[in-house]
């Protein structure tokens, strides 16, 4: 469905575009309407690989919802005591959750998750909330619906369903400090309607970044031209 980041409210408050994102996966349940019981979340750095025929074919019994277990986090038992989670308590990714649209109503869970979020300063904010409001009630899916990715991937992975580029790597920003080149995200972007979109620097700390990158990955002619035009924009006072 398609929110108006200029207008949405969650629970009658008003929210600043720049705040949203950060409940995109809270506000999704209660935007559906009646007719929709179910909905499969994903974020935006997810590559999915394969057909998700088994996730839309399971059925839930009782459960809030169905996500891949947080590997990283789950091991950090300081971080589900800090916050209010059992050390033994199995600490979920919300990177894809397949949601109980109608549970989720009932137990007027959005609500509960936004009150967390304006009483708690939590490290993870709406992942940290979404545990919280749970509270174990979720069913766990396997690994390959949620791989974790942090370093150059140019094959798919045997048995994975869904990758996805966690924190500051990603493929598609190729200044980035972490950018991560992967022949398998770029075979999947071409197939896309996007396959023409390019990622041009857009200031000049972007230039020196993309030539950095276009170094280290050996082509130096490429990059230096990208570095004359990094001395040109900063001897101007380009931003």
């Amino acid at each position: 469905c398609y929110m108006n980041t200029q207008s949405v409210k969650i629970m009658g408050r008003s929210l600043l575009p720049k705040e949203l994102a950060t409940y995109y996966r809270i506000l999704l349940p209660e935007l559906l309407p009646e007719s929709v019981h179910r909905v499969l979340y994903m974020d935006a750095d997810m590559l999915c690989l394969e057909p998700l025929d088994e996730i839309a074919e399971s059925e839930f019994n009782g459960e809030l919802l169905m996500a891949a277990l947080d590997k990283v986090i789950n091991a950090r038992t300081y971080h589900k005591r800090d916050i209010g989670i059992k050390e033994d308590a199995p600490y979920f990714n919300a990177g894809l959750l397949f949601i109980n649209v109608d549970l989720w109503k009932r137990e007027n869970a959005s609500e509960r998750a936004y009150t967390v979020l304006q009483e708690r300063d939590l490290l993870l904010r709406d992942q940290d909330a979404l545990n919280l409001v749970t509270n174990g009630n979720w069913r766990e899916l396997g690994d390959k619906y949620n791989r974790f990715v942090t370093e150059e991937v140019h094959e798919k992975p045997e048995g994975v369903v869904v990758l996805h580029y966690v924190a500051g790597c990603k493929p598609w920003g190729p200044w980035g400090v972490n950018s991560l080149k992967s022949r398998l995200y770029d075979e999947y972007k071409d197939k896309s309607p996007w396959s023409d979109f390019t990622y041009d620097p857009k200031n000049t700390r972007q230039v020196r970044l993309l030539a950095k990158t276009t170094w280290k990955r050996g082509n130096k002619r490429e990059a230096a031209k990208l570095f004359i035009k990094y001395a040109i924009r900063k001897l101007s006072g380009e931003k």
